[in-house]
């Protein structure tokens, strides 16, 4: 499942097909607008993430001396029952932007050079 990328050479448009719902996302537009909508589905991948980082940490991790991975069975739970329902929601990135905001209030995106972004 992925997105997958339409070139016409004619004009130099783009545009980007869904296998997982197996449609168009965009007409066809310009690299610029289209560099814009993949960054876009990517900052949510990343924010999805974090998200999942934060709320069922430190499930997945292994502890240094016994080897053991530690558990979050119920914030996992809780994950995946919010997860489905901002899918199904109908705006599933408004969902996404206020659960990031409830769980981070406060981060801040770092560039390379130290920039921060807000």
């Amino acid at each position: 499942m992925g997105n997958l990328l339409q070139h016409r050479k004619s004009d130099d448009k783009w545009r980007l097909y869904t296998t997982i719902s197996e449609g168009w996302v965009t007409s066809w537009v310009n690299a610029a607008s289209m560099k814009e909508t993949i960054a876009s589905y990517i900052e949510y991948e990343q924010k999805l993430k974090l998200i999942e980082f934060y709320w069922t940490f430190p499930h997945g991790y292994y502890n240094k001396i016994t080897q053991k991975r530690f558990t979050n069975f119920p914030a996992v739970e809780a994950y995946t029952e919010w997860h489905l329902k901002a899918l199904r929601s109908g705006d599933y990135e408004l969902e996404v932007d206020r659960k990031y905001k409830e769980l981070m209030p406060n981060r801040a995106w770092r560039d390379v050079a130290g920039n921060v972004f807000v």
